[in-house]
């Protein structure tokens, strides 16, 4: 299942996930991540550092920022929210292998929750209209060859389920599910996702995941990098025209790459 058919969803979650700051104070990334290193739970402070480690092993300050961004917010608002914050709790508590009880740590007042529902609403809205990816991540999550993928998205929808009404549980498990698949398909997050399991996860599923985890210089998006930066040079030395790649970036080229399998055929 090709990662470039959800590529304008991915867009709609990045422009969701600036605008909350817009809208609630102190949900900028910066302030987030300080909010989270102050946390009273050591488990919210070793996550954070975790993830902001493998960010900081990925070469491309893109995919940094927004690993970063994304993680400061959202494990914010997990934390500052008395239903998420239990659902944290769960996740965390299978991840670990140890109860995890993370308390709704300066919680967000009537009108940060008001609002917060209103994003989710617009999200769910825009998501509609995209039933085919919905459905695609959604089929592929439940029926998925990946144990560990599978497992993970068992104890999010069960946690979600036990803590949410029906309403919210429809509309946060479309947006759930879907940044599941990205972080499992996209060649840009899914080696740093599966090696940040392993840094924090039990012995059993660290296990499972073995088979997936490289070591940051072989990150698919660290490779990706150095190739762009070798085709330039070839390109400046006149050895490759200036419209082609070099072999390894045209490896990782979608369109090149399908175009030089179809030749072989």
């Amino acid at each position: 299942m090709d990662i470039i058919n959800v590529e304008r969803e991915k867009g709609i979650t990045r422009c969701l996930m600036k605008s909350i700051p817009l809208r609630i104070a102190g949900l900028d990334s910066a302030s987030c991540h300080t909010y989270l290193m102050s946390h009273p739970d050591k488990e919210i402070v070793d996550l954070i550092s975790v993830i902001y480690d493998a960010a900081d092993k990925i070469t491309n300050s893109w995919q940094t920022d927004v690993i970063k961004c994304t993680m400061d917010v959202g494990l914010a608002i997990c934390c500052k929210h008395d239903k998420y914050s239990k659902i944290l709790s769960e996740v965390l508590t299978q991840f670990y292998g140890y109860d995890v009880t993370i308390e709704s740590y300066k919680s967000f007042n009537l009108l940060d929750k008001s609002v917060l529902k209103i994003l989710l609403k617009t999200s769910d809205k825009i998501f509609k209209e995209r039933m085919y990816s919905l459905n695609m991540a959604h089929d592929l999550l439940s029926d998925c060859s990946n144990d560990a993928i599978s497992f993970i998205h068992s104890v999010l929808s069960d946690s979600m389920d036990k803590e949410l009404s029906d309403a919210e549980y429809g509309k946060c498990i479309k947006l759930v599910e879907f940044l599941l698949y990205v972080v499992y398909l996209d060649t840009a997050y899914r080696d740093p996702f599966f090696w940040i399991l392993d840094k924090i996860s039990r012995k059993e599923l660290r296990v499972a995941i073995a088979r997936y985890i490289i070591e940051p210089n072989d990150w698919y998006v660290n490779v990706w990098d150095r190739s762009r930066i070798l085709t330039k040079k070839q390109r400046d030395e006149g050895k490759i025209p200036i419209y082609a790649h070099s072999v390894v970036e045209r490896r990782m080229v979608p369109a090149k790459q399908e175009h030089d399998l179809n030749k072989k055929k």
